[in-house]
């Protein structure tokens, strides 16, 4: 009798989440090992794609040694760019990132900041607290961010608008996704971080615009993710996995569920692919 087996496919794309998956929160503590692996993985004719709510600044210079083994998602999905090159760009309308930024400042957000393709600016620096968000954003996340009068008066494309909340985002961000809905994407992009970018803006579609670009299919890719804003990707990997400390809408949305960031779970089933 003749068994029926289901099709194995082999893995072309790799798309993981950095910050709360694989390494802390606006630090640059990435285990070095993780390069390596990356440059390995390219070598065997595997895609990398390092996915982040971060300006795309701060990941450049994070995989500056391998930056032309993988392929950058940046800030939710609103810019993707692989050497250098763009392969997808999607910008919040101006008059729309103003009503969102007033938005934010009724939120009593502690720091709010927008990306334009080549920096990050922001008008919140008046209070002590919001200095040190500067400062953590310049030598935390390591972003080409600058200081501004009034972000309502910033020329050019924006791709994001975020804010950051002593609180836990997920409250604000659900309130703020009913405000907008139809109109812009709301997210919570950490446990403190609120992003807004353009509608139907996500690292989900992102992602399934690399897939399409490269004739990768979903089968054929796995990705990491810890927060809500890894929640689209999740859903267009074959196979999927969540941190151990994710949220649990994350663990849910994921095939998979994996050991704690700080014993870098991500990097254990990354080697087992070489």
């Amino acid at each position: 009798m003749e068994v029926k087996r289901e099709r194995e496919y082999m893995i072309k794309l790799i798309a993981t989440d950095l910050d709360g998956t694989v390494l802390p929160e606006g630090s640059f503590d990435l285990n070095p090992e993780y390069l390596d692996v990356i440059r390995r993985l390219h070598d065997k004719g595997c895609v990398f794609v390092a996915a982040s709510g971060r300006h795309y600044s701060s990941m450049r210079t994070m995989f500056q040694k391998v930056s032309n083994d993988l392929i950058y998602l940046c800030g939710n999905g609103s810019y993707v760019s692989c050497r250098e090159v763009p392969m997808e760009t999607r910008c919040l309308e101006k008059d729309l990132a103003v009503e969102i930024i007033r938005a934010f400042r009724l939120e009593k957000a502690d720091y709010i900041c927008l990306d334009l393709r080549d920096k990050a600016l922001t008008d919140t620096y008046q209070t002590e607290n919001s200095r040190r968000l500067f400062r953590w954003a310049a030598e935390g996340y390591r972003v080409n961010i600058q200081r501004c009068a009034d972000l309502t008066k910033t020329e050019g494309p924006i791709l994001k608008v975020a804010m950051f909340l002593n609180d836990d985002a997920a409250p604000a961000a659900s309130r703020l996704q009913k405000q907008f809905e139809g109109r812009a994407n709301i997210m919570a992009a950490g446990r403190h971080w609120v992003d807004a970018v353009a509608l139907n803006t996500d690292k989900g579609n992102a992602l399934a615009v690399i897939q399409k670009q490269l004739g990768i299919l979903p089968e054929e890719t796995i990705a990491f993710g810890d927060n809500d804003n890894d929640i689209g990707m999740l859903r267009l990997a074959g196979t999927s996995y969540a941190v151990a400390g994710a949220r649990e809408s994350v663990k849910a949305a994921a095939t998979h569920v994996l050991g704690p960031m700080e014993d870098d779970a991500v990097l254990g089933v990354l080697t087992t692919l070489l």
